[in-house]
């Protein structure tokens, strides 16, 4: 029996053992596979996240490259915008479509003008892809003034020659007198204030006065008190005359654009010989500014003199081109004597006038010799003297001396003319910002 049961659990146990050793060659390799299997998945983990940061860190890569070009651009338009403003507040010659390289950037600049505004709009190009772009709205200060008659005059009123014309309106604030009803015309309308009177004149459109005398009016004539020897269309009594109306440009503003021509400096006397070209302003000359023959005098600035001037033959007073749309002047204390075939005339551009403004008075303040032509003529406190075959812009006196053969073209332009003291005076700048 015990040998038996010895036997039976001698058996057993090698069975058991044999169970072991087998399960023990099955285990080995599923824990192989399973440290394979955590290995694979554990290295694709690391790869998807080595994935993520690579993806991650390539994107931030682009985004600071697309940044820098992009502020390179941006400094490429702010460069062009900078130059092409400073270059206009100096006076420096800028065109539209000019360039600006900063490194690998180029600026493209583009102006455009409206009267004394400029907008300039710089286009910054970094590597044919990326572009930025920038816009300031500059502006010169400057006074407009509205001149909305042909001729204006004042108290001592208007005497016209032979054979001559004012095309446009005509207001004085005393007589009018022609050279005859055939000789003398105003193809606009002719007014005159307080108890004046229009007289040896045709005039094409209406007319109003105290009284007439020797005239053909086209139009209707309103009068006060008689129509002696006077054909119109329609006549109207009425018993009120008209009210004196004050000149455009004030003595404050004469006093404020001498002021800027003594900022830019004083000259003692100036003297331009023959066959000379100077460019001169702002300045204040205190004395005579006297111009040989055959001179070119280009106004850069304000001039203001503070005795007389005496032009020569042939000379050529103008604005710089600087000027633009906007127009200048030539102030004088003292009377002005203009020579034959003299010209005056502004910028270049049709909205830009020179005027020749002199405060001289009573006497004769501006005379203009035969076949000087242009400008606008102003003279407050005196006579104007036109010679003999001219032909003006604008003129407006306390008197006026028309002579034979000559004519006063009226613009429509003047009716708000933009005055400046300068191409380079007082630039304002009103905007300045990104634009898509």
């Amino acid at each position: 029996m015990n040998r038996a049961s010895d036997s039976r659990q001698t058996s057993s146990a090698k069975y058991i053992l044999l169970l072991l050793f087998r399960s023990r060659r099955h285990l080995r390799p599923r824990g192989g596979f399973a440290a394979l299997t955590t290995v694979i998945f554990v290295f694709a983990i690391s790869a998807i996240i080595l994935a993520g940061f690579v993806f991650v860190t390539l994107r931030e890569v682009k985004i600071t490259r697309n940044f820098s070009s992009s502020v390179r651009s941006y400094y490429g338009a702010e460069s062009g915008i900078e130059d092409a403003v400073y270059r206009h507040v100096t006076g420096k010659q800028i065109n539209s479509g000019e360039a600006i390289s900063t490194g690998t950037a180029t600026g493209t600049i583009t102006i455009a003008v409206s009267g004394p505004t400029r907008t300039i709009t710089a286009e910054g190009l970094e590597s044919n892809l990326y572009r930025r772009s920038l816009q300031a709205v500059i502006t010169t200060e400057s006074t407009r003034i509205g001149f909305h008659y042909g001729v204006q005059i004042g108290e001592v009123g208007l005497t016209m020659g032979n054979n001559t014309k004012i095309i446009g309106n005509v207001f004085s604030n005393g007589d009018i007198n022609g050279g005859g009803s055939n000789q003398s015309e105003v193809t606009g309308t002719a007014q005159v204030s307080g108890a004046h009177l229009i007289k040896n004149i045709k005039v094409d459109g209406d007319a109003r006065a105290q009284s007439f005398q020797n005239c053909i009016v086209y139009g209707t004539a309103t009068y006060v008190t008689t129509m002696t020897g006077c054909t119109a269309t329609t006549t109207v009594a009425t018993t009120t005359t008209l009210a004196a109306e004050p000149f455009p440009i004030t003595d404050q503003q004469i006093t404020d654009w001498e002021t800027d021509a003594a900022a830019g400096g004083t000259l003692a006397g100036y003297t331009i010989g023959s066959n000379t070209s100077v460019s001169l302003g702002p300045k204040k000359i205190n004395g005579n500014l006297i111009l040989g023959n055959n001179v070119t005098l280009t106004v850069t600035g304000t001039l203001w003199v503070t005795g007389t001037i005496q032009f020569g033959n042939s000379d050529t007073i103008q604005l710089s081109s600087a000027y633009g749309a906007l127009s200048g002047m030539i102030i004088v204390d003292g009377s002005v004597s203009i020579g034959n075939t003299v010209v005056l005339k502004g910028s270049g551009n049709a909205a830009s006038y020179l005027m020749l403004l002199s405060t001289y008075g009573p006497g004769t303040a501006l005379s203009l010799g035969n076949s000087a032509t242009g400008a606008i003529f102003y003279a407050p406190n005196g006579t104007l003297d036109i010679g003999n075959g001219l032909d003006l812009r604008e003129a407006t006196a306390d008197g006026l001396i028309v002579g034979n053969n000559s004519t006063v073209t009226y613009e429509t332009g003047l009716a708000s003319v933009d005055f400046t003291s300068g191409p380079t005076a007082n630039w304002v700048v009103k905007s300045w910002k990104e634009v898509p």
